[in-house]
């Protein structure tokens, strides 16, 4: 399943352009002024339908979405199917992931290609490109900001930056997925921890067991890390959400010179 990112991105560019959109984008003002009637109801499995039918335009959204930074997301994502050339269907059934990685509910080609319009028409890479990432708060303020989630936050922060940080979400206690960033790939090996429970020395067990929303501290290298001496430590931040049993991870290297590596 190939995709030519750059394409599927430079659409949405050109929206962004013809239509001279601002920025945070009102995407439920957008979709109104290209004509769509936007309504909630039961879409069974799908998050969204989007029909074009004889010159009308509707999207239906599936009524269980409360968040409204997923609704955003949803119809952001429908607009890609609109804006994408080689996607003129009158019928677009869709599920959405927001772009994570391993996600396997997602394999459609389109559906992808769509993922990557919403995320440039959301979030466009001039707004993220520079900015640093230190904490997870530096994450949290753009996703407030764009009204976006904090996961697609992320992802696209990490396709930008060159500091050595790692993103992980966690739920029910198990890694759901992870990103990584330019600097990350380049000096370090994050171990493939998918699917698989929450180290015992992260955290996120912390926060877990106190039912606590944050922790942050040093913890030692080799628990996220390939090839390192027990010696080396990394920072890990962790914020926990216990309604949804749903957690976020940052881990951060930044002092490379101080992490040793096994021989």
């Amino acid at each position: 399943m190939l995709i030519n990112q750059t394409e599927i991105k430079s659409y949405a560019i050109k929206v962004i352009k013809k239509y001279n959109l601002s920025y945070p984008l009102d995407i439920h003002g957008f979709v109104s002024t290209l004509g769509f009637e936007v309504r909630f109801v039961d879409t069974g499995k799908c998050d969204a339908y989007t029909i074009i039918v004889n010159g009308q335009k509707l999207m239906l959204l599936n009524q269980q979405i409360e968040s409204q930074s997923r609704i955003n997301f949803t119809l952001a994502h429908e607009l890609g199917h609109y804006f994408i050339p080689e996607h003129m269907e009158p019928i677009y059934a869709c599920n959405i992931d927001e772009l994570e990685p391993g996600n396997r509910t997602v394999n459609k080609k389109e559906e992808k290609e769509a993922d990557l319009f919403a995320s440039e028409l959301l979030l466009p890479s001039r707004f993220i490109e520079k900015k640093s990432i230190r904490r997870l708060q530096d994450i949290i303020s753009v996703a407030q900001t764009y009204n976006i989630s904090i996961p697609a936050v992320a992802i696209r922060m990490m396709e930008y930056s060159y500091d050595n940080v790692a993103f992980v979400c966690c739920k029910n206690n198990k890694i759901e997925w992870y990103a990584t960033s330019l600097g990350f790939k380049e000096h370090l090996i994050l171990k493939d921890l998918n699917r698989l429970s929450i180290p015992e020395l992260s955290l996120m067990n912390k926060c877990i067991e106190n039912n606590s929303t944050i922790s942050k501290g040093k913890i030692p290298a080799y628990v996220w890390l390939e090839n390192m001496d027990s010696s080396s430590y990394i920072e890990e931040e962790a914020l926990y959400y216990s309604k949804y049993k749903t957690g976020y991870i940052l881990i951060s290297a930044d002092d490379l010179g101080s992490i040793q590596y096994l021989v």
